[in-house]
């Protein structure tokens, strides 16, 4: 296998037969699995030419009519490549088949049956497309994301198009000004764009086909870039080279994005108070749960309409929340199998609007408990392999930790608000992209002399920055690489405390 390393070290190349840094007697072991990688030379350096024509397709708002079907420029994409990833997946491109991967594929299959079953036949086209959105950007993270190194270039991917979003956020504000269906409508049908106005602004929604969805979709990109950036400058810079990611979640003026933004800084803030603590995730859940007992126990009203109170804009569009929640499960237990489709939810005839500004209960309402249950364990399942991959490098370490802080923040914010088309696509994306952490190098845990493997702590950087190629361009003077041997104490570890 060719090393795991996304920096090349510098410096005069090293005698074939001296060993890697990870190869030394100081590293962990590592478990040998012939179906880990499958990339090799340059390929597994590089990113896929159609992960980066997806992520920019996202973000373009043209309607593309191909006979009876509505198409956007990611499905269309998606309808091409679905068969081929498929195809991929099932010859072992994506490494060995994962929980997740199960999940997906059959909630891809469950949304689809329940479309089918309230609709009937007509709605065969949009149960198709609907389980190509679920399972098609998957699939395409799980077999083309493999390596850190593609993985930081789609980071970087990402990175400039906020870069891009974040001007045209701001124009589209301040003057109302849609710059990119002004550039596109001369040449293709682009969907319509709303005018709502919050705090004197006019809410931007750039490529998307609401504020909503395009300040969801920036405020994800915080963590990724941020800790990548932090891996080769200081914590300030990092922040202000990130910046036009939190200026566009800025201009979405929703409430939902910025729960998602908050939640990450406030993900950082505990990572790097707690540092030098081995249970703080331990002792952070801990304190999510007796917060939300205590409110549970002191407060006239459910956790979750405190929740909701403190969480939206005004009073108004809270108690509207609560209503749609309160409501909206009770459909959920009038139609508990296949649920109701697209088909129109029984509401009082004040709840004027049909929209429910809830993910995960609009999942069990279209698609019924068992739809909710296998996106949600999806979802869950994804978290979990991240949680417990213990990668031996570095990058992949903090890679790992700011997928998992902006999932979470995602996950969190989609409570209040639901995702569909382009944004739901990145979602699936991204459950996806995080895999190859699980299938990189670990650290070996059950290692019967403990003082022979260095102590991780999950690669924090936001203590110090960290530079990985600095590591491994030591490694040619370094007492491994001469033949010298130092004790076991006192080596050290290239993990940041």
């Amino acid at each position: 296998m060719l090393p795991y390393t996304r920096f090349p070290p510098k410096g005069p190349a090293e005698p074939a037969s001296t060993p890697l840094p990870e190869q030394t007697a100081a590293a962990p072991a590592v478990e040998a699995n012939p179906r880990r990688l499958h990339v090799t030379g340059v390929q597994e350096k590089s990113l896929n030419w159609l992960v980066s024509l997806l992520m920019w397709s996202l973000i373009l708002p043209v309607i593309v009519n191909l006979g009876p079907l509505r198409l956007s420029p990611n499905r269309l994409i998606l309808v091409l490549t679905i068969v081929p990833l498929a195809v991929m997946w099932l010859g072992g491109a994506a490494g060995r088949i994962r929980t997740a991967d199960i999940l997906v594929i059959l909630s891809s299959l469950w949304f689809a049956i329940s479309l089918v079953v309230y609709g009937g036949a007509p709605a065969i086209e949009t149960a198709g497309i609907t389980g190509i959105e679920v399972l098609g950007p998957y699939l395409m993270a799980r077999c083309f994301i493999r390596t850190e190194a593609q993985y930081a270039k789609l980071i970087r991917t990402l990175y400039w198009i906020a870069v891009v979003l974040a001007p045209v956020a701001a124009i589209e504000a301040i003057t109302g000004i849609r710059v990119l269906r002004a550039l596109l409508d001369p040449f293709f049908v682009t969907f319509p764009y709303g005018y709502n106005i919050r705090w004197d602004l006019i809410r931007a929604q750039a490529g998307f086909e609401h504020p909503i969805l395009f300040g969801c979709f920036a405020a994800f990109l915080f963590s990724p870039v941020y800790f990548s950036l932090r891996m080769r400058m200081s914590a300030v810079k990092a922040f202000i080279v990130a910046l036009p990611i939190p200026v566009a979640t800025f201009f979405a003026l929703s409430m939902g994005a910025y729960l998602g933004l908050i939640i990450q800084f406030m993900l950082i803030g505990w990572a790097f108070v707690t540092r030098k603590l081995t249970a703080r995730w331990y002792i952070l859940s801990g304190l999510i749960l007796f917060a939300y007992l205590f409110v549970d126990v002191l407060s006239n009203r459910t956790p979750f309409e405190v929740f909701i109170s403190y969480l939206t804009f005004d009073t108004s569009t809270a108690y509207w929340r609560v209503l749609i929640f309160t409501y909206g499960l009770q459909n959920v237990w009038e139609n508990p199998i296949f649920g109701l489709g697209l088909g129109d939810w029984f509401r009082p005839y004040f709840m004027y609007s049909s929209s429910v500004d809830n993910f995960w209960l609009l999942m069990a309402m279209r698609h019924g408990i068992p739809g909710f249950v296998l996106i949600t364990a999806a979802y869950v399942a994804v978290m979990t392999a991240l949680i417990r991959s213990k990668p031996s490098q570095t990058p992949v370490q903090v890679h790992r930790r700011a997928l998992a802080f902006s999932l979470i923040g995602l996950g969190v914010a989609i409570i209040t608000v639901h995702l569909w088309n382009a944004t739901f696509v990145f979602f699936m994306f991204m459950l996806g992209a995080g895999a190859w952490m699980s299938d990189a190098p670990q650290t070996e845990h059950n290692t019967k002399s403990p003082k022979s493997a260095p102590r991780s702590t999950g690669g924090d950087v936001s203590a110090s920055p960290v530079r990985p190629h600095a590591d491994t361009a030591r490694a040619a003077t370094s007492p491994a690489a001469s033949g010298r041997t130092r004790s076991p104490a006192t080596r050290r570890s290239s993990t940041p405390p």
